[in-house]
C-alpha cells in the first residue's frame, strides 16, 4: 500500500489543488508574514536588519526567545528603538526559563520537556 491510499483508509484526504485564497488579510492588507525566531540581542538585530537592506527583504516580526531577563534594560530599549525603526514588530519572550532556574529537573531525561515552559508565578513576574 502506497503512502496516499494508507492517509486515505485512515481518512486524510489529499486536499483539492483548486481552493480558494482566502479573503482574510493582515490589518496592512498583505496575506502572510515572515517573522524571524532567535534574535537574541541588539547585535544580532543590527546584523538581521542591514542583511535584510542588503537583499531587499522584508520581516515583519522578530521574537527574542530566550527570556527578556537575560537582556539589560539598554539591550532591551536599543532592540525596541531598532524594530521600531525598522518598522517590525518585536517579540520579546518571558525568561528566563527552567534551563535557568537553580532546579536540575530540566537536565534530566524526563525533565527536558520543560525546559523552556514556565513553572510559577514567579517566571510571570
Amino acid at each position: 500500500m502506497d503512502t496516499h491510499n494508507f492517509l486515505n483508509k485512515i481518512g486524510i484526504i489529499k486536499p483539492s489543488d483548486n481552493l480558494p485564497d482566502s479573503t482574510k488579510r493582515f490589518p496592512d492588507g498583505s496575506q502572510y508574514r515572515f517573522e524571524v525566531p532567535g534574535i537574541q540581542n541588539p547585535g544580532a538585530l543590527e546584523g538581521l536588519l542591514e542583511t535584510l537592506d542588503m537583499y531587499e527583504i522584508i520581516v515583519h516580526r522578530v521574537t527574542q526567545t530566550k527570556g527578556i531577563m537575560l537582556l539589560t534594560d539598554n539591550e532591551i530599549l536599543e532592540m525596541a528603538d531598532l524594530a521600531r525603526d525598522a518598522r517590525m514588530e518585536l517579540f520579546l519572550s518571558v525568561g528566563p526559563r527552567a534551563p535557568y532556574d537553580t532546579s536540575a529537573s530540566a537536565r534530566t531525561k524526563e525533565g527536558a520537556r520543560i525546559g523552556y515552559r514556565l513553572r510559577g508565578y514567579d517566571n510571570l513576574t
